[in-house]
């Protein structure tokens, strides 16, 4: 789990956190036992979506929850004091 403080002080509020971790909550873990439940054309599919999804995580992570996307500059303000 990423650490709260990574999304809390850059965002400036912690609704965006919260309805996150309730999200994910609700959605659950992958079922990675469910790749081998299909045939070989789809099971290769839903692994390469399950691949897909953990890099786009990394990847997107940082980028979508800049404080500039959010026009919070309450961070940057602190920050350069």
């Amino acid at each position: 789990m990423v650490n709260w403080v990574t999304f809390c002080v850059p965002l400036g509020h912690l609704m965006a956190p919260v309805i996150a971790h309730v999200f994910c909550n609700h959605m659950g873990f992958p079922n990675f036992d469910e790749i081998f439940a299909h045939g070989s054309p789809k099971r290769y599919y839903i692994a390469a979506s399950f691949a897909a999804g953990v890099v786009l995580w990394f990847l997107l992570l940082f980028p979508l929850t800049e404080p500039v996307v959010f026009s919070n500059d309450l961070y940057y303000q602190y920050q350069l004091s």
